[in-house]
Formats: C-alpha cells, sequence, structure tokens
C-alpha cells in the first residue's frame, strides 16, 4: 500500500516537463552537424545538454558518437569550444541557454551572449531562434573553420 508521500513523489515525476528539441543546420553552415538534423528530449530538472566540440580521438564519427550519447551534441569545428554552451529545459517546456565561457562566443539570433571566456548570464530559447557557436576564423574557406548555425526547432518536428 503506498503512502501519501509515495504517491505524491510519483505524481510530482510524472508532472515534470520534457521537452523536444532540434536542431537544423542552416544552409551556407559547417556541415559540422554530420547529419542533416539532430534531436534531442530533454526533461525538467535533468541535465543539461552539453554543446561542444568534437575530438576524434575515440575513432568513432561525430555522428555515431551524437547518436550514442544524448546528454552531449558534438560539432567537429575549431571555433566550438570544447565546453561551449548548455541548453535545458524548465517547468512549462521552456528552454535555456548559457555560454560556458567559450572564447569564439555563442550567439541568439546574432547576439553575443557573453564577452571571451566569460560565462553568460541564463537565455531563453524558443521555436525559430538562430543558433550559432563560434565565429568563421580565416573567412571560413574550410569547414573545420567555419562557424555552426542552426534554427532551434521546439516543440516539433521537422523533416530535412
Amino acid at each position: 500500500m503506498q503512502t501519501d508521500a509515495t504517491t505524491s513523489r510519483i505524481l510530482n515525476s510524472a508532472a515534470k516537463t520534457r521537452g523536444h528539441i532540434q536542431f537544423v543546420p542552416l544552409p551556407g553552415s559547417s556541415s559540422s552537424l554530420g547529419v542533416s538534423a539532430i534531436e534531442r528530449e530533454l526533461h525538467e530538472g535533468g541535465a543539461a545538454l552539453r554543446l561542444g566540440r568534437f575530438t576524434d580521438r575515440s575513432g568513432i564519427d561525430v555522428a555515431e558518437l551524437n547518436a550514442l550519447d544524448h546528454k552531449k551534441l558534438l560539432f567537429k569545428s575549431k571555433v566550438v569550444g570544447r565546453a561551449q554552451a548548455e541548453i535545458w529545459v524548465e517547468a512549462g517546456g521552456k528552454f535555456f541557454i548559457k555560454d560556458t565561457k567559450s572564447s569564439s562566443g555563442t550567439f541568439l539570433n546574432d547576439i553575443r551572449l557573453s564577452p571571451v571566456n566569460t560565462e553568460s548570464t541564463t537565455f531563453e530559447v524558443k521555436d525559430g531562434d538562430v543558433l550559432q557557436l563560434g565565429m568563421d576564423y580565416q573567412g571560413g574557406k574550410e569547414d573545420i573553420y567555419r562557424a555552426v548555425k542552426m534554427r532551434i526547432v521546439i516543440g516539433r518536428k521537422v523533416d530535412t
């Protein structure tokens, strides 16, 4: 027989918000996603999704690694820091982002979130926002030196 405290815990955990987010590369952006789009399901109060640079020391392809690890989203671009930014979901299905002291910058709708090597305040991310990680280096002539630019899709799925 369940106690009132147990029932309350079960109801509270069931009421936690789950949020669906999709990252869709913008045309002309780096192909560092390794696939056409990446989806993640985040949970209120759960771990943040960590965005950062992929290093190929393991011999695993970036697309494979992104498919295996749902707590990280990695990009094959030298202008993205190893620990660039974090995204999480809060009550009501609202998503938030912060730059985690990157040197090359995290941009939301063309606005840099914080100065170089400084953790940003929290910013709400909305459906349709454009997220950019890093800035093109040497004109972005090579994919590896190009910023990662993607459209954020929240609560729905976009076929790419």
